[in-house]
């Protein structure tokens, strides 16, 4: 039960990690390369997106700042961000989950070489 407590923590800390403003140049960047669309146009759709924007808000009153992307385009940075948000997650919960064999390995060392 313990063990299911961190999990879920973990995977908070690291859905905000991927909110985090700092994430955001290097998702908009592999995002941009993958659409073939401006980067700092998808930056700008991001944050958006994580400041709880929908999309047709978005593409109504966000024009300027979007270049006026339509919505169809949107959705699609909007999945794409999101499979990314995933893939980050499952990252950190496989580091977490390797962190705890280690740790279980390292204590069932030390039990060894003191008994």
């Amino acid at each position: 039960m313990r063990l299911h407590n961190h999990t879920v923590e973990n995977q908070e800390n690291s859905r905000m990690a991927s909110d985090n403003p700092q994430s955001i140049p290097r998702a908009a960047s592999v995002l941009a390369e993958n659409l073939h669309l401006d980067v700092h146009v998808v930056r700008t759709v991001i944050t958006l997106l994580n400041k709880d924007n929908t999309i047709p808000f978005i593409a109504r009153y966000r024009k300027e700042q979007t270049g006026g992307l339509d919505p169809t385009v949107l959705r699609h940075i909007q999945a794409q961000y999101e499979q990314l948000k995933s893939v980050e997650v499952l990252v950190w919960q496989i580091f977490f989950l390797f962190s705890i064999v280690v740790v279980v390995e390292e204590v069932k060392f030390v039990v060894v070489v003191f008994c």
